[in-house]
């Protein structure tokens, strides 16, 4: 009797490559099903967007306002007890009624307008005299009535 063979080992290769190929399609394409089939699909278009929010602020927190200083440069040196002339103008779309030049929270001097309601470039001339030595930091504001603006600044060293 012919002697048993326990059979061809490359078919026994074949079949577990065959049966590992079946499984991989098998994931394949439950995991193409869980998608939707989104994968191979055309692009979708995108709805509208949603406008956003339209934010209004607040008129007075943008409209106030501003002063250029036009002389002295920032940063100036002077002698203790010399006159420092500061020259600079204001801006307001509705008017600037005053401008003031304050040390420290204190107003060393005010300059108003002669128009009632104030004008919209308004030019002023005013005076620092110092009476110690040391750095100062002097503020300029703007006023449209009691509608104070953004400040400007000259820092000044007196020796």
């Amino acid at each position: 009797m012919p002697e048993r063979v326990a059979g061809n080992p490359d078919r026994k290769v074949m079949y577990v490559i065959t049966g590992f190929l079946i499984v991989m399609i098998v994931i394949v394409t439950a995991m193409l099903a869980a998608v939707g089939g989104r994968l191979f699909s055309a692009p979708q278009q995108n709805p509208a967007p949603t406008p956003s929010p339209i934010v209004t602020l607040n008129q007075l927190e943008i409209d106030v306002p501003r002063v250029r200083v036009d002389s002295p440069r920032n940063e100036v040196e002077i002698g203790n007890g010399d006159i420092l002339p500061i020259r600079m103008m204001a801006f307001d779309r509705q008017g600037v009624t005053r401008v003031e030049l304050r040390l420290e929270e204190s107003i060393l001097q005010t300059v108003t307008s002669q128009q009632p309601d104030g004008e919209r470039e308004f030019p002023a001339e005013m005076i620092f005299q110092p009476n110690s030595p040391g750095r100062y930091i002097l503020e300029l504001i703007a006023y449209r009535g009691n509608l104070a603006g953004e400040p400007g600044f000259i820092r000044v060293t007196v020796r």
